[in-house]
């Protein structure tokens, strides 16, 4: 009786061969501002594009209050744009001072107060 862990001759020929790559960054430009991507997280829209280490589907949450989107979690970054109390904010990361993700508006990819957000 034949070992189950032996291919045989025809399997083996038809078997592909490995191909080598290497992941050497992002395999296409986006469009800046429409997608939120790091290098550690992504959201999943671009999972097919580009390589992070860390893929998420945003979470839509409400704002509670005006929330100044800023380029980076520091109060003294740059604004990227203003939301209105009662818009919606796609959480993609959330810390315990800020949260990253973006409002619905190309161009409004970044961090806002975790504060603002109407959390359960």
């Amino acid at each position: 009786m034949a070992n189950s862990d032996d291919l045989s001759a025809e399997t083996r020929d038809a078997a592909p061969q490995r191909r080598q790559f290497r992941l050497t960054g992002p395999s296409v430009a986006l469009e800046p501002g429409r997608y939120a991507v790091r290098r550690d997280l992504a959201e999943i829209a671009v999972a097919d594009r580009i390589f992070a280490q860390h893929y998420v589907e945003p979470v839509a949450v409400r704002l509670n209050t005006t929330a100044i989107v800023h380029s980076r979690p520091d109060i003294g970054s740059d604004a990227v744009a203003t939301l209105a109390s009662g818009d919606i904010f796609h959480l993609i990361d959330l810390g315990q001072i800020w949260a990253w993700g973006r409002g619905n508006a190309v161009g409004t990819i970044g961090y806002v107060v975790a504060t603002a957000l109407d959390l359960p």
